[in-house]
């Protein structure tokens, strides 16, 4: 059946985000961890300076049947941040 979207646009972004992750001692495993908001093109945030940055900025932007999009291969899991 037809989408009732036949057409999909597909950003490329850079993303500043802000991580976090804590451990209660320096040998112990990492606890959890937080991180900013997700954020949208044209939201800011300050850097380490005090200066405002823009969180997102958009690279390249492309358009795509939902067809398309569907068979698009889709990351299936999350890399360890540490051992």
């Amino acid at each position: 059946s037809e989408s009732a979207y036949p057409d999909v646009f597909v950003d490329r972004v850079e993303r500043i985000q802000r991580w976090r992750i804590y451990r209660d001692g320096e040998k112990l495993p990492w606890k959890n961890m937080t991180w900013t908001k997700a954020g949208r093109i044209g939201d800011y945030m300050k850097n380490d300076n005090g200066e405002s940055v823009s969180m997102i900025k958009l690279l390249a932007r492309k358009k795509f049947t939902a067809a398309q999009v569907d068979n698009m291969p889709r990351p299936t899991k999350v890399p360890l941040i540490s051992e």
